[in-house]
């Protein structure tokens, strides 16, 4: 998996478009927590939440609609408000299936070693095959 470290530049398009989707899940594992601090003790809201970190109510409430941007800090401090760990997990992406709108090698210029599977593909009546939208990481 050497070739798969190489020194290939990521278009910023591509790390932006991943960037995005990790905040907006990290947004919605906090309303998700803080839902369920509420659960369990009704009268647990944002003021209470921001008193307990050193924080304004208005700026939980932008921080849990995501129109704040926010630090690991901050983000640790508010699931810790909310009696939670922050875990961030680093995973190598080619033990994942990836569910994507085009192949790896076209985003990464041809040359990141990666692949479509032929079950991921629908042939067209020309016969190329077309992408279904997702595709999983495989070594050449």
């Amino acid at each position: 998996m050497s070739h798969l470290l190489s020194a290939v530049r990521i278009p910023p398009e591509v790390l932006s478009e991943q960037w995005f989707g990790f905040v907006q899940g990290m947004i919605a594992g906090m309303q998700t927590a803080y839902r369920e601090a509420q659960t369990v003790a009704p009268d647990f809201n944002q003021k209470i939440l921001g008193q307990k970190i050193g924080k304004k109510a208005s700026f939980i409430s932008r921080c849990l609609s995501g129109q704040q941007n926010m630090t690991i800090r901050t983000i640790h401090d508010i699931a810790r408000g909310m009696d939670c760990r922050l875990d961030v997990v680093l995973t190598p992406l080619w033990t994942l299936k990836r569910a994507n709108r085009g192949p790896v090698e076209e985003r990464l210029g041809g040359s990141a070693g990666f692949g479509w599977y032929e079950s991921d593909t629908n042939k067209t009546s020309g016969g190329s095959p077309q992408p279904k939208g997702s595709y999983e990481v495989v070594s050449r």
